[in-house]
């Protein structure tokens, strides 16, 4: 039964996968002691202490500050709840951008809607699904979809203002703007089956084209049986890049130059053939019986490469300029809660963010994006209707 709430509810807080709350983070006087910084040919080492083990330095505000969502009187104007791709941000005069799969909606500071931008299909100011959404100078948005891959310019209003199409191959998703108006589109590289992955990171101006190669980077052996992806993205005008398979988050100057490589005190921890086999997979049969989802996963466990647990999981920034690394889980709906550390400008350790667990999988959460002591969550009601 659909019960209609017309105001913004406060809720109680947990960890995420789908619902746009944005919740007030308190900075503590807490910071984590960093092992040293020092040069190498021109490359800046910062080595940190562990990330896994820095102490708390920011808690969660006891309710969410605003909420956006859940259902309406016109189903249509709700938030999807099957959204693949969930991203909110948050723009320099208090407004919240919210990726809606063919659509983008606008909210002012206090949670009411503005506009509705957008709907699926081909043309100008039509998207096939939001892929990803960022923030560049004079707050315009920038709307990834794909595919094809296009990039469609967005007032801080909400208006069309144009589209961009990257060269066939490229695609740019998570944060990718640079803070020129200028963006980082990605594009794999063609490699012999069961080779590592290579990645061809490019900076592409607002017409489209590819202005010059940031790097290319090595993504490992694709694996079934564990869920690791490399990251990749943009922190001002500069791109961070971690493979996830140690604990190093590389940064590259749009122009190319890697000027920084950070790095934490952390050690990887083996993972073995039978905690293998307990793992989500990727590749198991649709609607299998029990027995054949036991024997995928002895199947796919027997094909990983992997020898140790994923040292992180997502790399995310926020306004003031910090990056946020995320704990590794097996499973995004795990009833667990998830740590996020964060790091300064010059990639110092400032410490630990503890989000609680959900209540249960049916209100499945997910963090979307960082702004300014705030941290975005997506999360599902009771009604399945998403916020």
């Amino acid at each position: 039964m659909r019960t209609l709430s017309r105001t913004f509810t406060v809720f109680t807080f947990a960890t995420s996968t789908l619902a746009a709350s944005a919740i007030l983070l308190d900075a503590q006087a807490v910071s984590a002691q960093t092992a040293g910084v020092c040069d190498s040919v021109g490359i800046r080492i910062v080595e940190n202490s562990s990330r896994l083990k820095a102490p708390v330095a920011f808690t969660l505000g006891a309710k969410p500050n605003v909420d956006m969502g859940g259902l309406e009187d016109d189903p249509d104007r709700e938030l999807s709840p099957r959204n693949g791709y969930p991203r909110a941000i948050r723009l320099t005069d208090g407004r919240v951008v919210i990726a809606d799969v063919a659509r983008v909606q606008f909210f002012d500071k206090d949670g009411k809607r503005l506009r509705l931008t957008g709907r699926k299909g081909g043309g100008p100011g039509e998207f096939g699904s939001v892929a990803a959404l960022c923030r560049t100078r004079g707050d315009t948005v920038l709307a990834s979809s794909g595919v094809p891959s296009r990039v469609t310019v967005l007032s801080q209003t909400g208006e069309y203002l144009s589209v961009t199409t990257p060269p066939a191959g490229h695609f740019s998703e998570r944060e990718f703007c640079l803070n020129d108006g200028t963006f980082l589109a990605v594009q794999m590289m063609p490699t012999e089956r069961g080779s590592d992955g290579i990645l061809r990171l490019n900076h592409v101006n607002r017409a489209g084209a590819v202005m010059h190669m940031i790097a290319e980077v090595n993504t490992g052996v694709f694996d079934m049986a564990v869920r690791r992806e490399s990251q990749y993205i943009t922190w001002g005008q500069n791109v961070a890049f971690g493979n996830a398979i140690d604990y190093e988050v590389r940064v590259f100057s749009a122009n190319g130059k890697l000027l920084t490589i950070i790095r934490t005190d952390d050690k990887l921890e083996p993972i073995s053939r039978s905690e293998l086999e307990k793992l989500p997979p990727t590749g198991a049969r649709a609607n299998a019986t029990a027995a054949e989802r036991a024997d995928d996963a002895r199947r796919i466990a027997a094909s990983s490469h992997t020898k140790t647990w994923p040292p992180y999981d997502k790399l995310m920034t926020d306004f003031t300029g910090r990056l946020w690394i995320q704990d590794w889980k097996p499973s995004q709906t795990a009833l667990e809660p998830i740590g996020w550390t964060a790091f300064d400008v010059n990639g110092k350790l400032i410490g630990r963010l503890i989000i609680p667990a959900p209540e249960s999988k049916e209100k499945r959460q997910v963090v979307v994006s960082f702004g300014k002591d705030e941290v975005f969550i997506r999360r599902l009601d009771d009604d399945g209707a998403a916020h």
